[in-house]
């Protein structure tokens, strides 16, 4: 499956994730790691265009894995133990424009 869209936030630390959104400010968004965790993004490809191939996947994030990811500057919505629920995308490749 193929995504596009813009990369609306980046990990902070590494590069390991990102946020890809329809449009540069949108409020929906899918968090997009990578597999195997194989490669990253450059820390500053926040708002380039993306397009990546992968597949979306649903995780459960424990506590501490929401708060590390939201420490890094990762959008949840958390359940009321601190645990999320996630749609996310794993892609095996990734194509970044400007």
């Amino acid at each position: 499956m193929v995504i596009e869209g813009v990369a609306a936030r980046v990990c902070t630390r590494k590069g390991c994730w990102m946020e890809v959104a329809p449009r540069f400010g949108a409020n929906e968004s899918v968090r997009v790691t990578f597999k195997d965790y194989g490669f990253f993004v450059p820390l500053n490809a926040q708002g380039m265009k993306v397009r990546a191939e992968g597949e979306f996947v649903i995780k459960k994030l424990s506590k501490e894995q929401a708060d590390h990811y939201a420490e890094e500057g990762a959008r949840l919505v958390r359940n009321a133990d601190g645990t999320a629920k996630e749609i996310g995308f794993v892609a095996t490749g990734v194509e970044l424009r400007r």
